[in-house]
């Protein structure tokens, strides 16, 4: 991990999450569809806000996910998260920032986002789904996923 980006880590403090946003679709009537034949997959889009005479640093996490058989769309799920954190930096990086947007910003909304695909998709009449553990990753190795973002992005209405 970068060092300015450890320092930080170590400094802020998340005060509180948010579910600012939340939808759902099924394009498919549940009882119709294979659930041993789905696949989930899962993106993000991110987005901060640093105001350092607050000390406050804004996050806004966007998850998607959507199930699909042979490529076709079945159900898709966003969730739009806002974190807010309080830090004692005051001068910080706008790369280091959008590091730790991509890394601890979107590791803390995670679980929320996983928590409101389940219990989404029972209302929805679909089993309950369980998305699969959000893996760490190289930042070198990200080089933005835009390519498979943009994919799921189409699809939702702005």
């Amino acid at each position: 991990m970068d060092e300015s980006l450890n320092q930080l880590v170590k400094e802020t403090e998340l005060l509180d999450v948010w579910l600012k946003q939340s939808s759902c679709s099924c394009r498919t009537l549940p009882p119709s569809i294979d659930f041993t034949k789905v696949e989930i997959s899962t993106n993000y889009d991110m987005e901060f806000n640093f105001q350092p005479s607050a000390g406050v640093l804004t996050c806004f996490i966007t998850c998607y996910a959507v199930g699909t058989i042979e490529k076709e769309e079945h159900f898709s799920f966003q969730n739009q998260f806002v974190l807010l954190y309080k830090t004692e930096k005051s001068e910080v990086k706008e790369n280091t920032l959008k590091d730790f947007t991509k890394t601890t910003a979107l590791f803390n909304a995670y679980p929320f986002h996983r928590e409101q695909i389940h219990t989404q998709s029972v209302k929805m009449g679909l089993p309950p789904l369980i998305i699969p553990l959000l893996k760490s990753y190289s930042l070198r190795e990200e080089k933005d996923r835009e390519s498979v973002k943009a994919g799921i992005r189409s699809d939702r209405s702005s």
